[in-house]
């Protein structure tokens, strides 16, 4: 249950958006808050 009590944030985004994570990761780490960020798999990556 603590697990669920510790805010964290998960972001799944495109490549091109990359420098709009970056600085919403330097705004939460600011805040003590973790970030998962992954991009998302393009059409011909996912088969």
């Amino acid at each position: 249950m603590a697990y669920l009590d510790r805010k964290h944030a998960f972001v799944s985004y495109v490549t091109e958006d990359k420098e709009a994570i970056d600085g919403l990761r330097a705004v939460l780490e600011a805040a003590q808050i973790p970030l998962l960020a992954r991009p998302q798999l393009s059409n011909s990556a996912r088969g």
